[in-house]
């Protein structure tokens, strides 16, 4: 019994067979171990990939389902998931965003938005009870819907005078100015106006330091405001009159604050005109004008370093004689006098004048290359005019005496 239980591997006696059973053991447990490991990692990789798994079902559960049904006047949202809803958002194209609608606990929401008239994008976002959002954009052209833009304001300057235009897509309704502190005051938009779009006013620039500002309205009420401060200086003011022969110009330039320069350019050769050291807020002077086409061109500058350029053309040019007229006593009758007028451009009128008294002479609306009438004279001495006019503008008269 002792025997037994003494179990002592070294001992001489026996120690070949005990060897043998230790590395049995050995190996034995070697396997076990290494099965342990196999069965541990074949483990491992399926909770892994169960778990990769069910990530992405997670994640492919996270996307709601978003429509959008257009009607006239109207646009449809309908929003599905399967997940508690936190909000849906919306707003067209670059605009601002609408308040949420609330999900209230629920998986779907259902609302309408209103159509702008014309192409815009309806963008629509929403976001999960785990705050995950999804998103969707859709491009939806109406003409019933609403007018949502805004109008546009462009103010522009010539001078002491101020152009404010607004600009709508659709119709404008009318614009408010004043300056500073002033009363307003309003420009409606015209019922026969051709293009309704666009209304547009011109005011005078007051003087010195000033502030405008502008208010635009179009027609469903959308408005924009502009202001704008202004240093209000004053242009020259430049009237050229031209002779009744055509000769000569008479030039009138005026400044309050007095005019510095004047230059006057006559078909292209420019001349300085002379009207002493002192500044003078009016200068008048004339130009000689020539035969042929005259180009005439001043510009005048003011102390306060704004200037006005005024254009003006003259024609001297001699026209051809194409109008023959002539007045002789009538050959049948020597108390008549027969008149004659020719023009191959037409004769449009006649002018008929004995003793300064004007005669009419009613051709019917006609224009003919040749007019000839007879008038029977007065007793005693009759000073006749005669005259006629072309079609093209060209007049010529003559003057007589006759007596009976």
């Amino acid at each position: 019994m002792n025997q037994i239980l003494d179990y002592n591997p070294n001992k001489s006696s026996g120690s070949k067979k005990g060897g043998g059973s230790d590395a049995i053991v050995r190996v034995f447990a070697v396997i076990l171990a290494l099965f342990a490991i196999c069965i541990i990692a074949v483990g491992a990789y399926r909770l892994v990939k169960s778990k990769e798994q069910t990530q992405e079902i997670v994640e492919a559960a996270t996307d709601a389902k978003i429509e959008i049904q257009e009607y006239e006047e109207n646009a449809k949202v309908i929003v599905t998931h399967d997940k508690v809803i936190d909000k849906v958002e919306y707003r067209w194209d670059d605009g601002n965003v609408n308040p949420p609608i609330r999900g209230d606990g629920k998986s779907t929401v259902e609302f309408d938005v209103p159509l702008i008239i014309g192409t815009h994008t309806l963008n629509v976002v929403v976001t999960d009870i785990d705050g995950h959002t999804t998103s969707t954009s859709k491009s939806i052209t109406s003409e019933t819907g609403k007018d949502d833009t805004d109008p546009v304001i462009e103010i522009t300057t010539d001078g002491n005078k101020a152009k404010i235009v607004a600009t709508d897509d659709i119709e404008m309704g009318y614009i408010t100015y004043r300056w500073n502190e002033d009363e307003e005051i309003r420009v409606d938009q015209d019922e026969d106006a051709e293009d309704k779009r666009v209304l547009e006013c011109e005011i005078d620039i007051l003087k010195g330091s000033n502030f405008l500002v502008v208010n635009a309205v179009d027609a469903s009420g959308n408005s924009a405001d502009e202001k704008r401060p202004f240093n209000g200086v004053m242009k020259p003011d430049i009237k050229i009159t031209i002779a009744a022969d055509k000769t000569k110009a008479t030039v009138k330039c005026t400044h309050e604050k007095g005019i510095q320069t004047v230059v006057v350019n006559l078909n292209g050769q420019d001349y300085n005109v002379d009207f002493g050291p002192e500044i003078q807020p009016e200068v008048e002077f004339e130009i000689a004008l020539g035969e042929g086409v005259n180009e005439i061109k001043v510009t005048a500058t003011s102390v306060e370093s704004t200037n006005t350029v005024v254009s003006e053309t003259v024609d001297n040019t001699v026209a051809e004689d194409n109008i023959t007229i002539s007045m002789t006593r009538s050959e049948s009758d020597p108390n008549k006098v027969q008149f004659n007028a020719e023009s191959p451009e037409g004769i449009q009128t006649i002018k008929l004048n004995i003793n300064d008294v004007d005669y009419d002479v009613d051709l019917h609306g006609e224009v003919s290359p040749q007019i000839t009438f007879e008038f029977e004279l007065f007793e005693g001495n009759n000073t006749i005019v005669f005259g006629a006019t072309t079609a093209a503008g060209q007049s010529k008269e003559i003057t007589e005496e006759f007596t009976r």
